[in-house]
């Protein structure tokens, strides 16, 4: 004869499922790698403030980079000691046929050389003053309006640099300047 099961129905238990240890359990591990992610986060990811200190440095040297400075004065400060020397006052009246006005310009111009090589600049200056200040007239004159109202004067610096030294014989002149520059037009 087959046994009785003694055992009363299992109408009044709970189903089966996770025990209250089992949920206490899953909340420590998921607590535990959210603390660990946050620590991680936290000693990896740098500051704010050394964030923004880097994108400042960043765009200061972009700005560097980027600025359209004649390479004449970027070497000259690579280049040993220099004095300024005066390569003449000019006041012109430029005549511009196409607008049918006169542009008055009044500048002086200035230039830079090697301390070392003042003795031979002012040789060959004092044998080709007057051809250089031709030169630096023809310059003017041949500049489009564009060229003499830039605020920086770029082109026009490039131009008397190159024409002055070639004139000279020796690149001697290391950068040009414009100390005192007015124009006005009729």
């Amino acid at each position: 004869m087959p046994k009785k099961d003694d055992t009363p129905p299992a109408a009044n238990t709970p189903p089966a499922g996770p025990s209250m240890l089992g949920k206490i359990i899953a909340a420590a591990i998921i607590g535990t790698v959210i603390l660990v992610q946050a620590a991680l986060v936290y000693f990896l990811l740098p500051n704010p403030d050394v964030i923004a200190a880097r994108v400042r440095d960043e765009i200061k040297q972009e700005i560097v980079e980027s600025r359209d400075v004649p390479e004449d004065v970027a070497k000259a400060s690579d280049q040993g000691e220099q004095t300024e020397v005066e390569l003449g006052a000019f006041s012109l009246a430029i005549h511009q046929p196409s607008s049918n006005s006169t542009l008055n310009l009044t500048c002086r111009v200035m230039g830079t050389i090697l301390k070392a090589e003042q003795a031979e600049f002012d040789s060959l200056l004092a044998n080709n003053a007057n051809r250089l200040r031709e030169r630096i007239i023809i310059e003017f004159r041949s500049a489009e309006i564009t060229e003499l109202t830039d605020p920086g004067l770029g082109l026009l610096k490039r131009r008397i640099l190159e024409k002055s030294n070639q004139l000279l014989g020796k690149p001697l002149l290391k950068s040009i300047m414009f100390p005192e520059y007015n124009y006005y037009q009729q």
